[in-house]
């Protein structure tokens, strides 16, 4: 899978570290990226606008 964040070519096995997120898993290379999706997830996945609704810090 891909590091959603940087593009990186990523196995769970080899992540730094793996979350999931709306009923997705994501894996990251490193805990850098990890902390930039976490902190702005809309910008990495899909953005539906149900979806997004009611979850706190997301416009």
């Amino acid at each position: 899978m891909l590091d959603p964040v940087c593009g990186v070519q990523v196995s769970e096995d080899d992540a730094a570290i793996c979350l999931s997120f709306l009923d997705r898993r994501y894996c990251f290379c490193s805990l850098q990226c990890e902390e930039e999706f976490v902190e702005h997830p809309e910008r990495y996945v899909l953005r539906d606008q149900d979806q997004w609704s009611g979850i706190e810090g997301v416009a």
